[in-house]
C-alpha cells in the first residue's frame, strides 16, 4: 500500500478553523478533499497539528454545549429541538467527559478512624442496658416445705442476663 503524503500546513489549519465552526470532521474533509486516513496521518506524524486539532475539539464540545440553550429558546418543533439536543448533549459528553460527562467521581481519598467513635458508643450502650448494682435479681427457689420463694441475688449485667 503507498504512503499517503501528509496535508500541507496551510491545509490542516483551514480544517481545523473549519472544526471551530462546529463542522463535522466529515464535511470538512470531504469539503477540503482530504481522506481521513491522510488527516490522522498527518496528526500522527505533526504533533503540533494533533495538539492544535485537540485544542479545536474541546472547544468544539463547549460550542455543541453552548447552542444548547440556543435551540431550546429558538427551535419551533419540539421533537426536532429534542433531538438536536440530546445529539449535543451526547457528543459533548464524549469530546469533554470531565466537564460534560455523565459519570461522577465519588471516590475517598481520606481514611477515617473511627475506632474511639465506636468504643464511646459501646460505653454508652453498656451503661443504658447494664442493670443498676442496686437492682437485685430474683432468683426463685423452693423451700423445705415446697414453697417457692424469691431471694435476692447478685448484680447483674447484660452478659449475665444473656447465659
Amino acid at each position: 500500500m503507498a504512503k499517503h503524503s501528509l496535508v500541507p500546513d496551510d491545509e490542516m489549519r483551514a480544517i481545523i478553523a473549519d472544526l471551530y465552526k462546529t463542522q463535522p470532521l466529515v464535511k470538512t474533509l470531504k469539503d477540503h478533499g482530504i481522506s481521513p486516513q491522510r488527516f490522522f496521518e498527518t496528526l500522527k506524524t505533526v504533533p503540533l497539528h494533533a495538539e492544535a486539532y485537540s485544542r479545536a475539539q474541546h472547544a468544539r464540545a463547549d460550542l455543541f454545549a453552548d447552542e444548547i440553550t440556543s435551540i431550546a429558546d429558538n427551535e419551533p418543533d419540539h421533537n426536532r429541538a429534542r433531538n438536536m439536543i440530546n445529539a449535543r448533549i451526547w457528543v459533548t459528553s464524549k469530546m469533554k467527559p470531565q466537564v460534560y460527562g455523565d459519570k461522577l467521581d465519588v471516590s475517598i481519598s481520606q481514611t477515617i478512624d473511627i475506632r474511639g467513635a465506636l468504643d464511646e458508643a459501646k460505653n454508652r450502650i453498656r451503661e443504658i442496658i447494664e442493670i443498676p448494682k442496686l437492682q437485685l435479681i430474683e432468683t426463685t427457689t423452693t423451700k423445705e416445705d415446697g414453697s417457692t420463694g424469691c431471694q435476692p441475688g447478685e448484680p447483674a449485667t447484660i452478659e449475665d442476663l444473656l447465659k
